[in-house]
């Protein structure tokens, strides 16, 4: 839980960062489970709930629910796919968990690896975490991985999809 000093300032923006992009996750993940994008009304209610542990001044909450809305936004304007079917994700050897797995038409398979952080960009920072994903989806579903897609929802543009071979290719879309 983030509290707030006296006058409002955080003690930590790292704990409000990481709040924000595990409510982004959840989010995400509520609406992927259901299949569909979330409306406009529901965004703003499901950010609420993702956020209403966290101890901080009101212009502060607001802008977090805000952002969490924006970043959740972009994922499904970016890279959501309406025949994809998320499927249950389990931890890789790291001991890390895939954000979502899709089934794909046609049985094929991809891992959405999302990023909220603004300095997602830097792909250097995730290549343990992206060789991990990219072992673990070849393991459980064989030739139908197609790979994994890094999804820097502050930065879209800059979305990259690995193969099962580690080799970057610009397309975000599998």
């Amino acid at each position: 839980m983030l509290i707030t000093e006296a006058g409002g300032r955080l003690r930590d923006r790292g704990e409000l960062s990481a709040a924000i992009g595990m409510a982004t996750h959840d989010v995400v993940a509520e609406f992927a489970a259901k299949g569909r994008r979330p409306s406009h009304e529901e965004l703003g209610i499901a950010s609420t709930m993702a956020l209403r542990s966290l101890v901080v001044g009101p212009g502060a909450l607001r802008a977090s629910r805000l952002t969490v809305a924006a970043l959740v936004g972009t994922y499904f304007s970016w890279f959501w796919h309406r025949t994809w079917r998320l499927e249950p994700a389990s931890g890789g050897r790291s001991g890390g968990r895939p954000d979502l797995i899709w089934r794909l038409p046609f049985s094929r398979y991809v891992i959405d690896e999302l990023k909220t952080s603004s300095v997602a960009h830097d792909v250097t920072q995730f290549e343990t975490q992206l060789e991990d994903y990219l072992e673990l989806g070849s393991a459980r579903y064989g030739p139908m991985f197609e790979g994994v897609r890094l999804c820097p929802l502050r930065a879209p543009r800059l979305a990259a999809f690995y193969a099962a071979d580690l080799r970057r290719e610009g397309s975000p879309s599998a």
